[in-house]
């Protein structure tokens, strides 16, 4: 498996919204079309066999983990693009 965690500083996600993580328009910015970006990457990643996960941290901030097997990635091996 290949473990990929994203981890900021920031104010973290509102628990209610670590609850919807992977809906398209969840957002807490308010702008109109936003909140796809979870919900294109959680979307990829299941296609992939893998998963997406987010938290808060204990010391603040948010992360995300993508978690994809190896095979997953290994599938385009040898192509080019």
């Amino acid at each position: 498996m290949l473990v990929i965690e994203i981890a900021d500083r920031g104010p973290g996600f509102d628990p209610a919204m670590l609850e919807t993580i992977g809906q398209p328009y969840r957002s807490t910015k308010g702008r109109p079309g936003g909140g796809l970006g979870l919900f294109l990457l959680v979307n990829v990643v299941r296609k992939l066999g893998g998963l997406v996960s987010a938290d808060n941290r204990d010391a603040g901030g948010a992360v995300v983990r993508i978690t994809l097997p190896i095979a997953a990635i290994a599938r385009g091996e040898g192509r080019r693009g």
